[in-house]
């Protein structure tokens, strides 16, 4: 039970850093996304 328990709390280490790196992705795309709309209209 230790070892499984280990590699799950590893797996959700690397979940929460990819989770982390993901919405800052999506944070710079939503910026990028803002400024096109506000230059079209």
């Amino acid at each position: 039970m230790l070892e499984l328990s280990f590699e799950w709390s590893a797996i959700d280490q690397l979940v929460n850093e990819i989770y982390e790196i993901w919405c800052a992705n999506q944070a710079e795309g939503g910026a990028i996304v803002t400024k096109g709309d506000s230059a079209t209209h």
